[in-house]
C-alpha cells in the first residue's frame, strides 16, 4: 500500500492554484495559511491541500459529480462525513462563500448550506476543533 506524503509548501501552493478558476481571489487569510509551514489542526476536518493528490482528487470529484453547478473550489474535508468545504469559484470578491457540499449525494441534494467566508469558517473548525478535542478527552478518561 503507497502511502500518502505530505506536500511541501510549493506543492501545496501549485496544487491549489492549478485550480482555481479564471478570475477568482483567494482570500487573504486563507492565502497566508496555505504558505504556513505548520497548518493549524482543525480535526476532526482536514486540509485537502495537506496532500496535494486529495485536493486534486476532490477537486475533479465533484466536478463530474455536479457538473450544472458553478465552480467550486475544495480546500477542506469534514473526517467522519462526505462533505467538502469549498469556496464559491464564482467570486471574484477576494471573500467568497464557503459552501458545504456532502458529496457522492445525488446532484441537487448536495448542498449542506454555507458560511459568509473563509473567517466565518475559521470560527466554526476552531470550534469544532475544540468540542472534539473535549470529546476525546471524556474518551480517554477512566470512568469515576
Amino acid at each position: 500500500m503507497k502511502y500518502r506524503e505530505r506536500s511541501t509548501v510549493e506543492q501545496r501552493v501549485e496544487a491549489f492554484t492549478s485550480l482555481l478558476p479564471q478570475g477568482f481571489v483567494v482570500p487573504q487569510r486563507f492565502a497566508k495559511l496555505l504558505r504556513e509551514e505548520d497548518l493549524p489542526d482543525i480535526d476532526p476536518w482536514w486540509w485537502l491541500f495537506e496532500y496535494h493528490e486529495s485536493v486534486l482528487w476532490w477537486s475533479q470529484t465533484i466536478k463530474e459529480q455536479y457538473p450544472a453547478r458553478p465552480p467550486l473550489v475544495p480546500f477542506a474535508k469534514h473526517g467522519t462525513t462526505d462533505d467538502v468545504f469549498c469556496f464559491d469559484g464564482a467570486d471574484d470578491s477576494g471573500n467568497p462563500r464557503v459552501y458545504i457540499v456532502h458529496t457522492f449525494a445525488s446532484p441537487g441534494w448536495e448542498n449542506r448550506g454555507y458560511w459568509d467566508d473563509f473567517d466565518v469558517f475559521m470560527e466554526v473548525a476552531e470550534e469544532e476543533h475544540a468540542e472534539w478535542l473535549r470529546e476525546e478527552a471524556a474518551e480517554e478518561s477512566p470512568d469515576e
